[in-house]
């Protein structure tokens, strides 16, 4: 993430500069699901739009592709069979 990237998202986050966030808000900055997507302006009319073309491309496309990473989420007890599914993504 670059330097404006992450100051789009803090202003978009929390209306402030990065720089002026405490030490729990850059610790929570996009730490899930919801403050990721709250974070890049997403809202459920863009739930099931295709991550890899238009309208919605997540990385820069001369940007070479890395290993991405695959677990399940974390901290879902609750959500029966969901529980094993692989929704977690991290490089």
């Amino acid at each position: 993430m670059t330097p404006a990237d992450r100051e789009a998202l803090a202003h978009i986050r929390f209306g402030q500069n990065y720089a002026t966030l405490s030490s729990y808000q850059r610790k929570n900055f996009l730490n899930g699901p919801g403050k990721l997507c709250k974070g890049l302006s997403l809202t459920k009319k863009e739930n099931g739009i295709l991550l890899s073309g238009d309208p919605l491309y997540l990385t820069d496309p001369h940007t070479p592709p890395r290993d991405i990473k695959v677990g399940k989420r974390i901290g879902i007890d609750y959500a029966g069979e969901a529980v094993d599914f692989p929704w977690r993504f991290y490089l």
